[in-house]
């Protein structure tokens, strides 16, 4: 259907137009308007996807390649549902998960355990909300006891098995995790304080991955509200998933509290088990190794290194700063939006802005870092991992060729080295961790790990999507990480935007590093960011 005024003429585009307009905080919204253009970027496509799929509509992050604007989007999900109502129910696939088997681990949970970080229990998500109605405890307990079964993610543990990690599942009607109720009211501010910051804590360091629990809550009733605290080890969540429990969640509580005989939730995506299984037998395929050699390729050993106090100096925790850098709104709206003109997007413009900060510090022409990224790309065709629950990020090196001495628009040869190694990114973990000895998988694993690794989150995070009678809150939910142990890298960078402002926060050991270390690398950030803007300005006036 023909539609030049840009509005939404079919249910489906209103749909989408919606779920555009909440992950973009953009309200006027055309049809033909470019997804990208408007600031969207990889984690904005996953909530994308995960939202759409809550609506009954299947896109891929394929689809988000090749159909960028709403019409194209609308026109592909209507098409995959017509075939979908044509096909046949599928047979139960020989990989859902049981209780009886063991489990593959995902690449990031190998890298996980090598990490040396004191106390492996000890590193969680936690999800805050309150409620301005009274919770019932025991449809509190049903909704949760609901939300373990329905995702096999959060009944995993951990064991050793002929030397090697596996996961098995538990039964969900034997899993069992700590539901705790406190009554605040006739306690006194300090009293109440105290109270929260030791169950917090308690909660967060009670975990046990081959045991169990690795989810527990807790309710806090006090005379203004109640609030529900939920703390899931990291193991087998993610952000994007702590968004997607915290709003089935909260469906499946108010339908249990009001009688409901069954929920309003979609039947759960591909279970986590299923997609590590899946990436294990790529891990295994031959053609893996093709990939492998690409990643060889890139040169490795011209890599220099930052200026440091001391190279062998400590990483552990107690000894690891922060330096926190908010950029000005002229700035985030460079990183945001000028980068488009030029057509690349704002997380491509990031890490352009990185390996230049490293270059001009480091005084080498070649870089390396590591970026996490969300790692939700499906392995095997009909799998729908946008809403699977699990740790499904990737990590992956980046290795770049920096022309310090033509840092002048455009840096179209660095940014078609970025996009190369996207293209790899999904096989590194595999590559690194998982796949069977070779000559190739050993050189792999013989590469060195960088300084500095990143963590893009996206503008405005991942905000728990709570739905009525919860709605998020800000409070203290204690330490979500052993006080012992080490930092996994020198350098440690959290980016986000947030409020307008885009936020970098530097985490790097004062042994390792004097601070002018890290200041003048965020300051070279700032800098390369403003040229993308100084760019689209001479853009426009040409």
């Amino acid at each position: 259907m023909s539609n030049e005024t840009g509005q939404p003429v079919t249910g489906t585009q209103e749909i989408l137009r919606d779920i555009w307009s909440t992950i973009l905080k953009v309200d006027r919204i055309g049809i033909h308007d470019d997804f990208f253009g408007l600031g969207g970027d990889s984690l904005g496509t996953m909530r994308l996807l995960s939202a759409a799929r809550k609506h009954g509509l299947k896109l891929s992050p394929a689809d988000m390649r090749t159909h960028r604007t709403i019409a194209g989007q609308a026109q592909a999900a209507e098409g995959r549902q017509s075939a979908v109502r044509a096909e046949q129910p599928p047979a139960q696939s020989a990989d859902t998960p049981a209780v009886d088997r063991t489990y593959p681990l995902l690449p990031i949970q190998h890298r996980f355990l090598e990490w040396p970080m004191g106390d492996h229990n000890h590193y969680n998500l936690a999800l805050l909300a309150q409620s301005q109605e009274p919770l019932d405890r025991n449809s509190m307990g049903a909704a949760l006891s609901a939300l373990v079964a329905r995702h096999d993610a959060l009944r995993c543990r951990i064991s050793r098995c002929n030397g090697e990690f596996v996961q098995t599942l538990a039964p969900a009607a034997e899993d069992i995790f700590p539901l705790e109720w406190h009554d605040l009211r006739d306690l006194s501010s300090k009293e109440s304080l105290a109270l929260r910051s030791e169950v917090a804590e308690r909660l967060q360091s009670g975990m046990d991955l081959s045991a169990g629990p690795i989810l527990a809550a807790a309710v806090f009733r006090s005379t203004e509200a109640d609030q529900l605290m939920v703390i899931i080890h990291h193991m087998f969540c993610d952000g994007l998933s702590a968004a997607v429990l915290a709003e089935e969640l909260s469906v499946l509580y108010r339908d249990i509290a009001v009688g409901a005989t069954s929920s309003g939730l979609l039947p759960a995506a591909t279970q986590y088990t299923e997609h590590a299984v899946a990436v294990q037998r790529m891990a295994e395929s031959p053609s893996i190794l093709a990939a492998g050699n690409q990643w060889l390729a890139l040169p490795w050993k011209n890599t220099g290194r930052l200026p440091e106090r001391d190279a062998e100096g400590s990483l552990n925790r107690r000894y690891v700063r922060t330096v926190k850098q908010l950029l000005d709104e002229r700035t985030t709206q460079a990183f945001l939006n000028a980068p488009k003109a030029q057509g690349i997007s704002a997380e491509e413009a990031l890490l352009v802005a990185m390996a230049e900060a490293i270059a001009a510090v480091s005084g080498s022409s070649t870089v390396h870092f590591e970026l996490c990224r969300h790692g939700r790309r499906p392995v095997v065709p009909h799998h729908e991992v946008t809403r699977t629950i699990g740790w499904m990020f990737t990590v992956a090196p980046y290795v770049l060729q920096v022309d310090v001495a033509a840092r002048v628009e455009p840096r179209s040869e660095l940014i078609e080295q970025v996009r190369s190694i996207r293209e790899l990114e999904h096989t590194w973990g595999a590559l690194r961790y998982t796949s069977p000895r070779s000559e190739v998988v050993d050189a792999i694993r013989a590469l060195p790990t960088p300084e500095l690794y990143i963590n893009y989150r996206g503008a405005d995070g991942l905000e728990p999507p709570w739905e009525a009678p919860l709605s998020d809150v800000k409070g203290d939910t204690g330490a979500y990480i052993s006080p012992e142990g080490e930092q996994q890298y020198p350098i440690k960078v959290w980016a986000e935007v947030r409020d307008g402002h885009l936020e970098l926060v530097w985490f790097y050991s004062t042994e390792r590093y004097d601070v002018d270390v890290i200041t003048e690398l965020g300051r070279q950030v700032e800098n390369s960011l403003t040229r993308f803007f100084d760019r689209s300005e001479i853009d426009a006036h040409k």
